[in-house]
């Protein structure tokens, strides 16, 4: 429910319900018949981090360096983040590394990495609610993309023709 901010009976600026689009500069400007005057004052709402969308699933190499990004909107800023893996804490190893974004990075990935992970981040507030699950799936040989239908190598068209190329 939004709650627009209103000017109580004293003339001060009331928001019932601060949410993260009130964050900014506010300015006071009375003024009566004798001239004017003027104050500034500066909002910033803060909460907890909150984990924006991630995709799953994601297709990692076998023998190759790959990333989760924890995507967050946080104020302050996030400060630390923890990554499970299958329910499983994971903890930075020679071959895990929770880097200081969020993203963890995984060298030489195996077969057994695959799996459901998700992240939980933390800022000075506290701890956010967790991601998703991102559902990871370990290829041994990544295969590149094929078509199956090619656009011509070029096209002529009067203005206003439809021009379709395929590219699938």
């Amino acid at each position: 429910m939004c709650v627009s901010p209103s000017i109580n009976k004293k003339g001060s600026l009331v928001i019932t319900t601060a949410v993260k689009g009130d964050k900014g500069w506010y300015t006071c400007k009375p003024s009566n018949g004798l001239g004017h005057a003027e104050a500034s004052a500066y909002l910033d709402v803060v909460y907890k981090p909150v984990v924006l969308p991630m995709p799953s699933p994601v297709t990692w190499a076998l023998g190759y360096v790959q990333k989760i990004d924890c995507p967050v909107d946080a104020n302050p800023p996030m400060t630390g983040v923890i990554w499970v893996k299958d329910q499983n804490l994971i903890a930075s190893t020679s071959r895990f590394d929770i880097l200081h974004n969020g993203t963890l990075r995984v060298s030489n990935v195996q077969a057994s990495d695959a799996g459901s992970y998700m992240c939980t981040p933390s800022n000075s507030l506290g701890q956010g609610l967790s991601s998703s699950r991102v559902r990871v799936l370990v290829k041994d040989k990544p295969d590149p993309p094929t078509f199956s239908t090619l656009p011509e190598p070029e096209y002529i068209q009067q203005p206003g023709d439809t021009v379709v190329m395929p590219c699938h």
